[in-house]
């Protein structure tokens, strides 16, 4: 049986210089029994990980790619964050540089909506 040992985190396809190529290890967890359709189960789940988004405008792609398994095949999953701007004018300041701090609060999952929040400073 083989386990997945890490994954690759590639953004925007490996066109980004961010973090295009991070490998994160993956611990093996509880997968349940064997059943007909899964034989030899596997679940497996890496620790936090910090990827950077360029700031650029438009969507960018996070995914995560596994290892090869036994039968040449990659798994992989994949979030797309569509960042836009909206220019306020703010008298005295002309020129200021801002840092936004992104994070989504909870994971991301299908059929609700997603919560990001940001910070600047």
């Amino acid at each position: 049986m083989g386990e997945i040992k890490n994954v690759e985190i590639i953004v925007d396809g490996g066109d980004s210089q961010a973090a295009s190529g991070t490998t994160v290890p993956v611990k093996a967890v509880d997968a349940g029994p064997p059943s007909f359709w899964k034989q030899h189960p596997y679940r497996g789940k890496f620790s936090d990980t910090t990827v950077k988004i360029p700031l650029g405008e438009g969507t960018h792609t996070v995914e995560v790619r596994s290892g090869e398994n036994a039968a040449g095949l990659t798994g992989f999953d994949e979030l797309s964050v569509t960042l836009s701007k909206e220019v306020t004018y703010i008298p005295g300041t002309p020129g200021t540089t801002v840092v936004a701090n992104i994070y989504l609060p909870e994971e991301p999952a299908d059929g609700k909506k997603d919560k990001l929040r940001y910070y600047f400073g």
